[in-house]
C-alpha cells in the first residue's frame, strides 16, 4: 500500500511571554506605642512585603474613627517581587485624642 495525501490544512501557534504577576502587598511587624502623652512625638513602623511580582505598591494609615486616611501617611513605590519596604511614620507633633487605625496596603493597576 501507498499513502495518497488527499488534504493538508495549515495551522500556527504563537508563543507569547506571560505577563509578570501583579504585586501582592502584605503588612507585617507593626510597631506602635499603645499609649503616649498628649502632644508627645511618636513613631509607627511596619514592613510591607511584596509577595507577588515587581509592581507599584502603596500604603497608608487609615483612621477608623474619622473614616479617613491620615494626612501624610501615604506612600507609593515600585517594589521588586520578594522585597520588603520598611515604613516609618513619625508623628512629630503627637496627637491630642485617641486614635484607632488600620494600616492599609495594596498594588496599583
Amino acid at each position: 500500500m501507498v499513502e495518497v495525501q488527499d488534504d493538508v490544512k495549515y495551522f500556527s501557534v504563537t508563543v507569547t511571554t506571560p505577563p509578570p504577576p501583579e504585586g501582592q502587598a502584605r503588612i507585617d511587624n507593626i510597631v506602635a506605642p499603645t499609649q503616649v502623652q498628649q502632644g508627645e512625638p511618636f513613631n509607627v513602623t511596619y514592613d510591607c512585603h511584596n509577595d507577588g511580582g515587581a509592581d507599584e505598591l502603596y500604603g497608608f494609615i487609615f483612621d477608623t474613627d474619622a473614616q479617613a486616611e491620615m494626612p501624610g501617611t501615604r506612600w507609593v513605590e515600585t517594589i521588586d517581587g520578594g522585597a520588603v519596604k520598611n515604613v516609618l511614620h513619625s508623628f512629630l507633633n503627637g496627637i491630642n485624642t485617641d486614635i484607632h487605625a488600620e494600616i492599609r496596603a495594596g498594588h496599583m493597576e
